[in-house]
């Protein structure tokens, strides 16, 4: 019995150190990402860069909270070496959107995307859960190249937003 048991575990913690690698998390159930950038961001500059990116709607800026409704996102998977014939249809057909909310503290911000959605013109809309966490868990094919590419595309959007352009200041 222990045995099975220690062979399960080393079956799970590279799924899991996977996941969190990407920064993937699992809340109530739900897919999530999720990540901390440490640097100094102006609540004003986010909304700002989010209002410029066209990829926000419903933009709400509270005390040191911002939410945004984040939509078509197409993933980057070029970037990172990736073929198009080498990976799922809806990592390169779909596209992506998601509830986001930035939670901004001194000396860095947290992003959080949540509800994240695909959009296929081919078969409609659908959840991300339902191509990562079939059964509740992650699925290992998604910790390799979707969640590679999912997370880099999410970095890439979100690693500058906070950043204040000095031309604003004047």
């Amino acid at each position: 019995m222990k045995s099975r048991l220690f062979l399960l575990l080393i079956f799970l913690l590279p799924a899991l150190a996977a996941a969190q690698e990407r920064n993937f998390i699992i809340d109530s159930g739900s897919l999530a990402w999720r990540k901390v950038y440490t640097e100094t961001a102006s609540l004003g500059a986010v909304s700002r860069n989010f209002a410029a990116s066209g990829l926000f709607d419903n933009i709400q800026a509270g005390d040191s909270l911002l939410t945004a409704e984040m939509h078509s996102v197409m993933l980057n998977y070029k970037d990172l070496g990736y073929r198009r014939m080498s990976l799922p249809l809806y990592i390169v057909n779909d596209s992506f959107s998601g509830f986001v909310t930035v939670q901004i503290r001194e000396g860095r911000y947290r992003v959080t995307v949540e509800r994240i959605m695909t959009h296929s013109p081919q078969t409609g809309d659908g959840t991300l859960e339902y191509f990562a966490l079939p059964g509740g868990a992650f699925k290992p094919d998604f910790l390799k190249s979707p969640a590679h590419i999912i997370d880099y595309t999410f970095d890439c959007i979100f690693r500058s937003i906070g950043k204040i352009d000095d031309d604003d200041e004047w």
